[in-house]
């Protein structure tokens, strides 16, 4: 099975998230965002600042790529839980303005996490990506699967989509149902704001 890119990310202090991808116009682009807690419960981006790597020039392709959506997906879906455990910590230092202030602050966090980030970017076997894969279905209440089904099936598709093609495939076959449930279920997760139009895997 194919390995596709994957991004680097790093939830930080006081509703701040580091992404970096290596690719396309991207690479060597570090965004980081801000974001608040909106009235509905989804964790929303009100700030943004783009940086180039030394040397580097941030122009209209640039911005053309960075990955509003995709960022916001994976805040409100995998990184979900550590941006609300960390949103009402005190910035140390400040990430403001000052691009040098922001970068060093989450050069400190990264550096903490650089084994996990290289686990990650090492090929899945079969049996870890079928426990990446598998859904746990809880009992339905009324009839209908409740929200925590949904974020959990936000947070497996795109924690797939980041690794490899046709995460809906590998879905139904840990899971054991055919690939239009998966597609049902990604369809719900999204209306229900566990994930935007933006972060779509690839087809199949």
């Amino acid at each position: 099975m194919t390995q596709q890119r994957y991004f680097f990310a790093v939830p930080g202090k006081a509703g701040w998230f580091s992404y970096r991808d290596g690719g396309g116009d991207l690479a060597g682009v570090t965004v980081y965002v801000r974001c608040s807690l909106a009235p509905s419960g989804r964790l929303v981006i009100g700030q943004i600042d783009v940086q180039a790597a030394d040397g580097g020039r941030i122009d209209t392709n640039v911005l053309r790529d960075v990955p509003l959506g995709k960022i916001e997906a994976a805040i409100n879906g995998a990184y979900r839980a550590r941006m609300l455990a960390r949103l009402d910590e005190e910035e140390d230092p400040q990430p403001s303005a000052n691009v040098e202030d922001t970068a060093a602050y989450f050069s400190r966090i990264a550096s903490k996490r650089i084994e996990e980030l290289e686990a990650e970017a090492r090929p899945l076997t079969g049996s870890q990506l079928a426990r990446l894969a598998t859904v746990k279905q809880p009992s339905r209440e009324r009839g209908r699967l409740p929200d925590s089904f949904y974020q959990q099936v936000a947070e497996k598709y795109m924690a797939l989509a980041n690794r490899i093609k046709g995460p809906a495939t590998q879905m139904a076959e840990a899971n054991g149902v055919p690939v239009t449930t998966v597609h049902r279920w990604v369809k719900e997760a999204r209306a229900r704001g566990f994930l935007t139009a933006g972060h779509r895997g690839a087809r199949g």
